[in-house]
């Protein structure tokens, strides 16, 4: 009977702590419809960096303007947010070719390196009971200077997600 009640007690504590885990849900870009304030979050590590954020808030700000949208605001505190947007980013070494020169008996190897920002960005709604929904992921890297920066990426990629969940509420507005 004691060890009966021992592996009732072991259980219930091991679901509880299974049910105080946050459960994350999925769900769709069209779930941005009808959001009106976002909070951009940095996960700090790797290669990324303040302007990062300003990158992405740029972009969105940017694209307010061209969509003509009034309603969505960028708010400095989380718990004002509908949605997050939680960004990070890496940077690795890659190599890009090897050159081999030969003088006399003489051979020189000369290894051409260069570096590749990765950037990760998704955005989650926060639930009533603690969890969150996953709508949307966007990763994108960047080996050149003439390629936009992936923080970019990811505001351009949330934006279009935006602009399309809410193209029907724009359209009943003209």
């Amino acid at each position: 009977m004691k060890k009966m009640l021992f592996a009732l007690a072991l259980a219930l504590l091991f679901s509880s702590y299974a049910l105080a885990q946050k459960i994350t849900e999925y769900g769709k870009p069209e779930e941005l419809k009808g959001v009106t304030k976002i909070f951009v979050s940095l996960v700090y590590g790797g290669s990324v960096e303040l302007k990062d954020r300003e990158r992405i808030v740029n972009e969105i700000e940017k694209s307010k303007k061209k969509h003509k949208i009034l309603n969505l605001e960028v708010v400095e505190r989380l718990e004002d947010a509908e949605v997050i947007l939680i960004y990070s980013e890496a940077v690795e070494g890659e190599i890009t070719g090897a050159t081999t020169t030969k003088r006399g008996n003489v051979s020189r190897t000369t290894i051409g390196e260069r570096d590749r920002w990765t950037g990760k960005g998704i955005v989650v709604k926060q639930l009533l009971n603690g969890n969150q929904r996953l709508i949307m992921d966007s990763t994108d890297s960047q080996v050149s200077f003439l390629q936009n920066a992936p923080a970019t990426s990811f505001g351009k990629a949330f934006m279009k997600a935006y602009v399309n969940a809410n193209a029907d509420t724009r359209e009943k507005k003209k």
